[in-house]
C-alpha cells in the first residue's frame, strides 16, 4: 500500500492525515515443476507440432513455446490457505500475470522455474476452496534437457538459464472516489525481453568462430526438455 503523508500548516511537525493510495500486489514463486505446462503464463499460447491428440513423444507432438509468440500472456487466480490451528484463513488473489520468468538447470540438478508475479487484488473467497490437483510426474533432471544453435545440437551443456521479462505496468484510473480504484485496474504488457546464459564445453571450432565474428548475425537457440512421455522445446529467437 502506498500511503499518502500529509502535513499541515500550523499543525506541527506530526503527520496530520495517513491516507491510503494506490495498492500493489507483487509476489515471487520457485518451483521445481513436475509439469511444464506452467510456462504458458509466461511466454503465452503455446504451439504444437505434430497431428496427434495426446502431448507426448511417443505420440509424436511437442509443446514449441516462443519468445515471438503472438496474443497477451493469460491472466490467473492464484489461492493460498494459511491454518494455524482449527481455522483457515483462505485468500484469493485475482488477475495475476507473470512478469518475470527464470528458468534453468545445472549438471546433476533439477529443472528450476522461477515467477515473479504481478496481480490485481486479494479477496477473500465466498464459495468452498477447490480441491489442488497433485502431480505425481517425477521433477525433470539435468539429464532431460539439450540445446542447439544454429541447426546443431551441442552435446555438452554444463548448465543454462533464460531469463523472459514481459515488463508489466500496473495502470490506475479516475474512479469518483470508488474504492476499487486503489487497485490496478489493467495490467498492460510492456516490450518483452529475453537473455540466454549457458556453459557449454566446446567440441567444434565452427561454433565459436560464428560467436565470436565482426559479421555475427541474429540465430535461434532451442532449450528441448523432454523425459519418457513429455517434450518441450523453448525456440529464442534473433540471439
Amino acid at each position: 500500500i502506498d500511503w499518502k503523508v500529509h502535513r499541515t500548516v500550523g499543525q506541527g511537525r506530526d503527520v496530520q492525515i495517513m491516507a491510503e493510495g494506490k495498492n500493489t500486489l507483487e509476489t515471487g514463486i520457485s518451483i521445481i515443476p513436475q509439469d511444464l505446462e506452467l510456462l504458458e503464463f509466461a511466454f503465452g499460447q503455446k504451439m504444437t507440432s505434430g497431428s496427434a491428440t495426446t502431448y507426448s513423444l511417443g505420440s509424436g507432438k511437442t509443446w514449441v513455446y516462443t519468445g515471438t509468440a503472438s496474443g497477451a500472456i493469460p491472466s490467473f487466480t492464484m489461492e493460498t490457505t494459511f491454518t494455524p490451528g482449527q481455522t483457515s484463513f483462505p485468500r484469493q488473489f485475482v488477475g495475476m500475470k507473470d512478469d518475470k520468468l527464470t528458468i534453468g538447470s545445472e549438471e546433476e540438478g533439477e529443472l528450476k522455474l522461477d515467477f515473479d508475479l504481478k496481480g490485481a487484488r486479494p479477496l477473500i473467497p465466498s464459495n468452498a476452496s477447490p480441491t489442488p490437483k497433485i502431480y505425481t510426474n517425477s521433477p525433470f533432471l539435468w539429464h532431460h534437457g539439450s540445446m542447439s544453435m544454429w541447426g546443431s545440437t551441442f552435446g555438452k551443456v554444463t548448465k543454462f538459464e533464460l531469463t523472459l521479462t514481459n515488463s508489466l505496468k500496473p495502470k490506475y484510473y479516475l474512479a469518483s472516489g470508488s474504492t476499487s480504484a486503489k487497485f490496478p485496474q489493467d495490467m498492460i504488457e510492456g516490450v518483452r525481453d529475453y537473455e540466454l546464459i549457458t556453459t557449454v564445453i566446446g567440441q567444434d571450432s565452427t561454433v565459436w568462430s560464428r560467436l565470436t565474428s565482426a559479421n555475427i548475425s541474429g540465430f535461434t537457440t532451442t532449450m528441448r526438455i523432454a523425459d519418457a512421455s513429455h517434450a518441450v522445446d523453448i525456440v529464442c529467437e534473433y540471439c
